[in-house]
């Protein structure tokens, strides 16, 4: 059966240039919203914010508020990235990640490029999942807060005597912002170490130490 090229005012078929180009476009088109087979667009979207968890247990940052929201919203940046890396077959030049940084960033954006589903929908859930991840970290102190905490220890001692001493603090555990973190301080001398207790501040995260023996 005959169809009619509008562009080129001739008949269509499959080695006709109007008809090459149709397809190449539905080719072009696929690549952005065919999905394999496992965890759906959808779903990966909303829990890609959970991703800031991990980034809050691996990378020193301090323990606040506004450091949790921005780790869950780069932990979605970064699960849209990986997305794109293993999922996407088109080109991904530097410039092409350039581009869809704000969409990386506001992650629901993907569904507009990757998928037919609305992303409104799923807008309400992805911020939920953002708040979700954020009270976590801020109630979870973990690894890398240690690490941070441990760093800002040391430079307080190296400030006040001028000596760089080793801190050790507690690892994972649940914080509350009115009580006090103990750490202790390696004193180098017969294995002594003084405890060193700080505060945080629950919005930025900034310590107030105070060091015994300084």
């Amino acid at each position: 059966m005959t169809e009619f090229c509008p562009n080129c005012f001739g008949k269509v078929d499959f080695y006709h240039e109007c008809n090459a180009k149709t397809i190449a476009k539905f080719a072009s088109f696929e690549t952005y919203t065919s999905e394999k087979k496992g965890i759906s667009l959808e779903n990966i979207v909303l829990i890609a914010p959970l991703m800031g968890l991990v980034l809050d247990f691996a990378l020193p940052f301090p323990s606040s508020i506004l450091h949790s929201i921005l780790l869950s919203i780069s932990g979605s940046a970064l699960v849209a990235i990986f997305w794109v890396i293993f999922n996407y077959q088109g080109s991904k030049s530097f410039n092409f990640y350039i581009k869809n940084f704000k969409n990386f960033i506001y992650t629901p954006n993907m569904l507009k490029i990757y998928s037919t589903k609305n992303n409104e929908k799923f807008k309400n859930g992805w911020l939920a999942v953002i708040a979700i991840s954020s009270v976590l970290q801020i109630l979870i102190f973990t690894p890398g807060n240690a690490g941070f905490l441990e760093h800002q220890v040391t430079a307080h001692v190296k400030s006040v005597s001028g000596v760089t001493l080793k801190t050790a603090c507690p690892r994972i555990f649940i914080y509350l912002y009115n009580s006090t973190i103990e750490c202790r301080v390696k004193t180098g001398l017969l294995g002594i170490s003084v405890p060193a207790r700080t505060k945080l501040s629950p919005v930025l995260g900034t310590s107030d130490i105070k060091v015994s023996l300084l």
